[in-house]
């Protein structure tokens, strides 16, 4: 494969088609929501809700429908990667590669184009399965969160699985007094409370329940997670083998620069690439985020992080990979009408084979390196950022 071909991964519609053995479980699913709901009505319109023995049939229903709901969600969230079953389709480069004179660039703008990224481009692997390499990310597992492939985005979805379960229980509570007081003062006369000791302390009760128990846990938790894991830079640059990367965000694209052997930026061997960021299995990643024109929001939804890209100032994100293969960038910022151009491939490789990529693209670089070519000099000094 030419180094043209390895910037310009090509694009494979995929179309997700389950299995009938995977639909079966939905349809029973729902088929035991809808019957749940025939007998709801059942019991109303025929009278019997008078009944105390109907009015806990009621709450037992709600409840039951609330339960399956939740044990539907939990299966969503524990099943393996769907199946996939590729069709043929229209091949498509994926959208914001340069190729040729003709692509777009920010120059474009101004009335010309300053063509492919020039300087240091990657070199051609030497591990023969890059060449399967395709610019479309793994296979999501269909309703559940996106596949996750970092050390610490687990932590993450404990917080959202805490939050489903708390909404949960609070639904199944506020639909049973909602029942149980149409069913208690149905037929009796309105009885009003409103500002009395009671129905004060009832609210302020449950406010404070909510507050403390479920918004407070949830902000404790999150400040915790950020400041040991997903925001210790310290940690991330003190580990052996760590991998450094700054990220230049601009319509539409995202242009990466690596540092040589020589571990410096702005030298002759830096490693560019546009919308194609490897990264080692199992290492720290620490990026250096910039933005040339508007505001840009780098997403990896596999890695259960995100970071704006603002012009003018320099920002931070962390993440490791524990798993190999090619995950989805995308731009969580609106940034124009050609927003949707803003994606890019993470490809987590081997430690070996990207140490081999590594070496191979900056003496490639060293080589083909311009002092004249001001375009391709893009970049800043490693910044140091105070404790």
């Amino acid at each position: 494969m030419t180094e043209k071909e390895i910037l310009q991964p090509k694009v494979s519609s995929v179309t997700h088609v389950p299995e009938a053995r995977e639909r079966t479980p939905y349809l029973a699913a729902f088929g035991v929501l809808v019957a749940l709901t025939l007998v709801e009505i059942g019991v109303v319109r025929s009278g019997g809700i008078a009944h105390r023995a109907a009015v806990v049939a009621l709450i037992g229903i709600a409840m039951a429908k609330a339960a399956l709901i939740a044990l539907f969600y939990m299966h969503l969230q524990a099943r393996p990667p769907s199946r996939h079953r590729k069709r043929p389709g229209p091949r498509a480069r994926l959208p914001g590669v340069r190729a040729g004179r003709h692509a777009p660039s920010r120059a474009g703008a101004r009335g010309h184009d300053r063509g492919p990224v020039r300087g240091c481009r990657p070199g051609p692997l030497r591990d023969p399965g890059r060449r399967a390499m395709t610019a479309a990310p793994l296979p999501e597992r269909g309703y559940g969160l996106p596949h996750d492939v970092s050390v610490d985005g687990f932590r993450v979805d404990e917080l959202i699985h805490f939050t489903m379960a708390a909404i949960t229980v609070i639904f199944v509570v506020v639909a049973a007094a909602l029942i149980w007081s149409f069913v208690k003062h149905r037929s009796g006369p309105a009885l009003y409370s409103h500002g009395t000791r009671g129905s004060i302390g009832v609210v302020v009760g449950a406010v404070a329940l909510v507050l403390f128990g479920v918004d407070g846990n949830l902000f404790v938790h999150t400040l915790g997670d950020m400041h040991q894991y997903f925001w210790n830079f310290k940690r991330a640059e003190a580990a052996e083998g760590a991998v450094r990367i700054e990220i230049n965000a601009h319509q539409w694209s995202w242009d990466a620069r690596y540092p040589g052997a020589d571990g410096r930026f702005g030298t002759p061997d830096d490693v560019i690439t546009t919308d194609d960021i490897r990264v080692p299995v199992g290492v720290p990643v620490v990026v250096q985020l910039a933005s040339t024109d508007v505001i840009h929001s780098m997403f990896l939804p596999n890695l259960r992080v995100k970071q704006d890209a603002v012009p003018g100032t320099i920002t931070r994100l962390t993440f490791e990979a524990k798993v190999p293969g090619e995950y989805e960038i995308a731009c969580a910022q609106h940034c124009g009408p050609n927003h949707y151009k803003m994606r890019a491939v993470l490809t987590v490789l081997a430690v070996d084979t990207f140490r081999n990529w590594l070496a191979d693209a900056a003496e490639d670089a060293r080589r083909a390196y311009d002092p004249e070519d001001k375009e391709a000099h893009w970049g800043w000094e490693w910044r140091r950022f105070e404790p």
